[in-house]
């Protein structure tokens, strides 16, 4: 019961300096990552076993592999890597009890994805309709960009085809409606890219002062510099020593994405995780 007090509380802190500053503090993540060794130390001597060391060394492990793994691939910020490893860490990955029962670590990693989809989404709506005329103003110069016309083209040639050769084809009813339905989804996915794109530069992208930078702000443009060279950004933000290059070379203005507050979902993952615990084994 302390350790999921902990957890909650940690989130509930960090939710809030995410949605202030959009920074989650190192010393919730590394906080959580000592409190479950220290947990796990005492159990360890008081049971006279090494199974709670094990576990909590698995569940830091897992997260810090998870968080690297959608830190680098630009899906979470540097907080939200840190925070899940700490998770990890108090949860522990019940390693002694992964041939009979799903690790609760992991739901909560799944619970995280499904809510942070939903989450993710309606913070993108309520930004388009909150700042709807710069949006609008956006898409439409989105939808006259001739890759996008082209792309769009292609779709429609393909979803045509598609259309045509599940009415014709000798082939079961429901395989047909489904190829449809697929088919259509597929185009919607694709004009719901070109909207979330429209948000993104419409609402997400400002062009900041270059000495008001920190680590981590996600750069959208090439930046060129005095020597001719293009400091190109990366999917994990600028670095310190790169923020110090754009100084020296009197770059006055960076264009910076200004990322969702994302650790709200995750806080809300926790709480689905506690009521339901592991619902996966309803659907086996």
């Amino acid at each position: 019961m302390i350790e999921e007090i902990l957890i909650l509380l940690a989130l509930l802190l960090g939710t809030i300096a995410d949605m202030k500053t959009r920074e989650v503090p190192d010393t919730l993540s590394f906080g959580l990552v000592g409190i479950g060794f220290l947990i796990a130390t005492i159990s360890s001597l008081f049971y006279t076993s090494f199974s709670p060391l094990i576990n909590t060394a698995a569940g830091f492990v897992a997260g810090i592999i998870l968080g690297l793994l959608f830190y680098f691939t630009g899906m979470w910020g540097g907080g939200d890597a840190k925070i899940i490893m700490g998770i990890g860490a108090v949860m522990g990955l019940g390693v002694f009890s992964i041939g009979t029962t799903l690790p609760l670590f992991l739901i909560f990693v799944v619970n995280t994805f499904i809510v942070g989809a939903i989450y993710g989404a309606c913070w993108m709506t309520m930004l388009g309709v909150k700042h709807f005329s710069a949006f609008k103003k956006e898409f439409s110069s989105v939808m006259k960009d001739e890759k996008i016309k082209r792309t769009r083209l292609l779709l429609f040639i393909f979803l045509g085809i598609i259309i045509i050769i599940s009415l014709v084809a000798p082939i079961y009813t429901g395989f047909k409606i489904a190829t449809v339905i697929v088919s259509i989804v597929f185009v919607l996915f694709f004009y719901l890219s070109l909207v979330i794109k429209s948000i993104e530069r419409s609402v997400l992208f400002a062009d900041i002062p270059v000495n008001k930078l920190t680590e981590g702000d996600w750069i959208i443009d090439k930046i060129k510099l005095k020597n001719g060279e293009l400091y190109k950004p990366s999917k994990t933000g600028i670095s310190l020593e790169d923020i110090a290059l754009l100084k020296k070379n009197n770059v006055k203005f960076a264009r910076v994405k200004e990322g969702i507050p994302f650790l709200p979902s995750f806080l809300i993952a926790y709480i689905v995780t506690l009521i339901f615990q592991n619902w996966i084994v309803l659907l086996l």
